[in-house]
């Protein structure tokens, strides 16, 4: 896990909104066509996700880090590899990719709604906390934790992603239990910073 290089602020908050609009955008999208059409199943929807990670992580990697999720930004400010100062900013940046991201898909997806796309537990919340944390292996583990959890993604929709369901739930108006989406892919991205950087120093 290394330092990040210093990109201007304002360059690094564009490539932040940018990339998590990407996301947003082709794997919400995925989302909203499958649940229209049903053509890519929840492996093809996953496997939008973790490639589109993939792809952001290579071609914004330099440029800001490419965390695209605010959990993974916390988790490096934690380790102190993020100034508190680029904290907001890098949050607010991706908060605002991922929603522009949903109103677009808003407007240009017909047939079907940007709800779809939404993550709202089923059953207990608390059953749907879980947590995550270089472009393969970011990208594959964000793939095969949908991948391998079909019942997460039909329990909770398998959203390591803060940002990724704020925006649509912004758009959406629909707010159910949204907490879950917060506090479970932050702590566990803290927990998994702090936890790589014990083993590293010891």
């Amino acid at each position: 896990m290394e330092k990040q290089s210093r990109t201007p602020s304002s360059v690094a908050a564009a490539a932040e909104l940018v990339g998590t609009f990407i996301l947003v955008f082709a794997g919400c999208g995925g989302i909203m066509v499958e649940a229209r059409d049903e053509v890519l199943t929840y492996v093809g929807v996953n496997a939008i996700f973790g490639l589109v990670i993939m792809a952001m992580i290579y071609s914004l990697g330099h440029i800001s880090g490419a965390h695209i999720n605010p959990s993974a930004s916390l988790a490096f400010s934690a380790v102190v590899r993020l100034s508190v100062k680029e904290l907001p900013i890098y949050i607010v940046s991706q908060i605002a990719g991922a929603t522009a991201a949903a109103a677009l898909l808003h407007e240009i997806i017909t047939n079907t709604s940007i709800n779809v796309a939404v993550t709202v537990p089923v059953g207990n919340p608390f059953a749907s906390l879980h947590g995550q944390k270089a472009g393969i292996a970011v990208g594959g583990i964000a793939a095969c934790n949908g991948l391998l959890a079909g019942y997460a993604w039909t329990l909770s929709g398998c959203s390591m992603n803060p940002a990724r369901s704020l925006g649509p739930a912004l758009i959406a108006g629909k707010y159910n239990d949204l907490g879950v989406y917060i506090v479970g892919p932050v702590s566990g991205a803290i927990c998994g910073a702090w936890f790589y950087k014990a083993i590293t120093i010891a």
